[in-house]
This record gives C-alpha cells, structure tokens and sequence, in this order.
C-alpha cells in the first residue's frame, strides 16, 4: 500500500470516526435538551406466540412528531389498553376489536370509542383491539377467551383502508415464512428504524413538519408522504372484498357471539384524492356485502358527513380519528343498539 492510499484511508476513518462520535453526540444533546422526542417511553407492538401485543406493563407515550398528538398509553396484564381486567368480564358485557382506530391511535383511553360507549351504555365495555388485521382479531379473540374473557357481544371494527386484504394470499405468504415486514421498501424501513430508535431524526423530522418552506421540499424529493400518496393503491377490488368477508364471517363461526356488530370505519378516499368516486363505490357496495350476509353494520361514512366537514373529525396530519371521530362513533353505535338501525342483524 502506498504513502499516498494509506493517507487516503486515514483522513476517510477519522471522518467516519469523527461523524459517528458528532451522531451520538447530537443524539445524546436532543435527549437530554428535548426529551419529548425521545423514542424511549414510546409504545411499540410485539407478538406473543403469534399473539400481536402490547408490552404488558407498558405505561409509557404515543405521540406524533406533526404535533397531532401527544397521549398517555397504559397497557394491563394481558397486553391490552384497558383499565378494566377482562377475565372479570360477564355475558353481557361488550367487547371491542379492531386495529389502530379501536385501540385509540392518538387519543387519550378516556375519548376513544369503547369508552366513550362505555359511559353511553348500561353494559361494560372491554378493549381487546391491538393494530393487526382480521387474522390477528380472530387470534386476539382467542387469547382474551383464553385468560377468562366472555366474549358474547362483540363489535368488531373494520378499517376500509386497511382491513380490507386478500386473505388467502396473506396465509400463504406466511406459509412460506415471508414475513409483512419484508413488504415495506428500504426507505420506509430506515424511517421506522429511525423513528424508533433516535431522538435527533425525531426532532428533525417535527422541524420540517412545522416549517412550510421544508415540508414542501421534502413531499417533493418523497421523505414526506402526503394524504393522497399514503391513500394511493388502497382501493379494494372485488375479490379483495369478497376474501374480506369470508374471514368476517370465519371469525363469526369460530366465536360465535349470540351479538356481533361491525362498525365500517371509512378511508379518508371518499374525501380526498382523483378517485373519490370509485372509493365511494366500493365502500357502499362493500357496506351492501356485509348487511347481506347479515352483519349488522355501523356504517360511519354518513355519520361523519353530517354536518358537512369529515375530515374534522381526524387529525390534521394523521389519517386516525381524533376525539370528536370517536365519540361520533360511540353514539352511532348506541343508536344502533337501542333502536336496531344500522344493518339487518346477525345471523350465526
């Protein structure tokens, strides 16, 4: 090796030494100046013998680096968000499943809508949401009844932009022990690695969520997803819907509660983006799908649309409900108890 290489790679490693040690330095700065940007505290999601969770014990944060949010999260001994024990559960209590929306993405435990319909109804209401999908409520259904949940009135929500898969498909990718996480490109999984991991990137990336002039500059060069990009490709097709209501329906024959209501929670495509109209398509026939297999349905899209302005019921830059979302929600579904609208019944 020559004077002139070796010198090279010498000035290359006390660069790469030197921006290493300023990284950590930075990180251990923001920590310690502006530890609201911390990932440490913050809630994460594991599986348990195949089981999605939370961290039993957890007593930690959920927040948005936008600023949308910034909530109390606690998690009981099952894993759940609920202050309530479920194995103390009855027959006439209801329990809620779902993804991100039931578990209260963004809200406080108070404001989200089981417990909200809680305070509404005469009955208890228990939370056993976790954010996952069908295959994953049934799962979760399986492990509360395991600990001593009776499940006998379930609402189970049903997110259209998430929800909505072609299930088969996702049981053969797991057969094949390819794991979801494979799917996310290089960059969305270097974000959520960063997201989780360093206080600095967090703090950088609420700056530019709160300066204009740079969050333009990084929608354009694709650092920065807008609402309609995050919406792009989540239009159901037909035997997405039809795969959709096969597993709806598994989930019914294998718990078989004497009452099930599923509560449609709508894509924020019937209001935004070029497609607005086929999104609207899909989800009234996809609502007529499940009201003819005799699903009793809550469907919010109307709900939301009431007075005009469905986006005020989520956050600004988060695509979940906030608190009035969510007690819009709770009354919807009391409404549909007390009077028996919203759906032709369940039928086992």
């Amino acid at each position: 090796m020559g004077p002139g290489l070796r010198a090279i790679l010498v000035r290359g490693l006390v660069l790469l030494v030197s921006t290493l040690f300023s990284l950590l330095l930075l990180e251990g700065l923001v920590r310690l100046v502006l530890p609201q940007y911390s990932p440490a505290g913050r809630i994460t999601y594991h599986e348990r013998d195949g089981v999605p969770l939370a961290p039993v014990g957890f007593d930690g944060r959920m927040w948005k680096n936008t600023g949308d949010y910034d909530v109390r999260v606690r998690i009981n001994r099952h894993g759940f968000r609920d202050g309530r024990d479920l194995a103390q559960s009855g027959p006439a209590d209801w329990f809620v499943v779902g993804d991100s929306f039931s578990f209260g993405h963004g809200v406080e435990e108070v404001d989200r809508f089981s417990s909200v319909l809680d305070e509404l109804l005469p009955e208890r209401v228990f939370n056993i949401a976790i954010p996952t999908d069908l295959v994953g409520y049934q799962r979760l259904l399986d492990y509360a009844q395991a600990r001593g949940a009776r499940i006998e009135r379930l609402i189970v929500g049903l997110c259209m932009e998430n929800d909505l898969l072609d299930y088969d498909r996702r049981r053969e990718r797991q057969a094949q022990a390819r794991p979801t996480a494979g799917r996310f490109r290089p960059l969305r999984r270097l974000k959520r690695v960063l997201t989780t991991q360093s206080a600095a990137y967090n703090a950088f990336t609420a700056a530019v969520h709160h300066t204009p002039a740079l969050r333009e500059a990084a929608l354009r060069v694709g650092l920065v997803r807008s609402d309609e990009e995050a919406l792009a490709g989540k239009t159901a097709t037909p035997k997405r819907m039809q795969s959709t209501l096969r597993e709806l329906q598994r989930l019914a024959a294998a718990h078989r509660p004497r009452e099930l209501l599923v509560l449609v929670i709508p894509s924020r495509a019937l209001w935004l983006g070029d497609h607005q109209a086929e999104e609207r398509s899909v989800h009234g026939h996809f609502v007529g799908i499940l009201a003819g297999a005799g699903f009793k349905v809550v469907d919010m899209s109307a709900v939301l649309e009431r007075e005009g302005r469905p986006l005020d019921h989520h956050f600004q830059h988060d695509g979940h409900w906030n608190a009035s979302g969510h007690r819009l929600a709770a009354e919807a579904i009391r409404a549909c108890l007390e009077d028996g609208s919203g759906g032709t019944g369940f039928l086992p």
